[in-house]
């Protein structure tokens, strides 16, 4: 849990610094698999730490149910550049540059035609 919360403090700070994200949820399943969560009035981040990487879900407030992988995110702006942003410091990078554009896809004026965009892309991308 302490080298998750650690990643996040290093590469995420400016989610709770500047766009009022707060701790709300944290579970430890064993020594090298952890989960941490955020959340602001716009959207839910999921931190997940297992076999030793660190992997990011997101979803909408509007629609806390549908979660999707935050590579998926990064593919539906680069396409397949995304490869590019495997690693944690550059989908540090990448959140940091396109935070503005993601809250807006999971706002909810956009949220179902941005669901339907991620689950044909997710279909594509298997």
């Amino acid at each position: 849990m302490n080298s998750l919360i650690e990643t996040i403090i290093k590469y995420f700070c400016f989610l709770y610094n500047t766009q009022g994200f707060k701790f709300y949820n944290s579970e430890v399943f064993n020594e090298s698999e952890a989960l941490i969560d955020l959340k602001n009035s716009r959207i839910h981040l999921s931190f997940i730490r297992e076999r030793g990487d660190v992997f990011i879900e997101i979803a909408s407030q509007q629609e806390p149910i549908a979660w999707y992988d935050f590579y998926l995110i990064i593919k539906y702006f680069l396409g397949e550049r995304a490869k590019e942003y495997l690693l944690i410091q550059n989908k540090s990078a990448f959140l940091i540059e396109y935070y503005t554009q993601i809250e807006e896809i999971f706002s909810i004026n956009n949220i179902g035609e941005t669901k339907e965009k991620l689950d044909k892309l997710k279909l594509k991308s298997r």
